[in-house]
């Protein structure tokens, strides 16, 4: 998907929330059913097997898709107390033009 948009020469940025200690299957799905209703109809979000929760914000700088993640992450907090929530974003074109590019980038800048 992300190359995809890369493709398109549209700007998009990657975000990842992940919980710490890492959340069990239940509460992954329960958390990405609660997101879903909050994300715009075109983003995308997908959970990840490493328990962490990527979304695709299209048309998205990386200063707002932060906010986007910030709040995101209340409601994270809100529904799994007792954890340490983060989240990691990298934009297109500015933090890299391909996917491994912005996973790097991703790595490297942990809220």
């Amino acid at each position: 998907a992300i190359g995809q948009f890369g493709e398109q020469r549209k700007g998009f940025s990657l975000c990842r929330l992940y919980a710490h200690p890492a959340s069990g299957k239940d509460e992954l799905m329960a958390m990405k059913d609660a997101l879903e209703k909050e994300k715009r109809p075109e983003d995308l979000l997908r959970v990840h097997e490493d328990g962490s929760i990527y979304l695709i914000l299209l048309e998205t700088d990386g200063r707002k898709a932060e906010i986007v993640c910030e709040r995101l992450l209340e409601k994270m907090k809100n529904m799994l107390e007792g954890r340490e929530f983060l989240f990691a974003v990298a934009s297109f074109p500015e933090d890299g033009e391909s996917t491994d590019a912005l996973l790097r980038k991703m790595a490297i800048s942990k809220h």
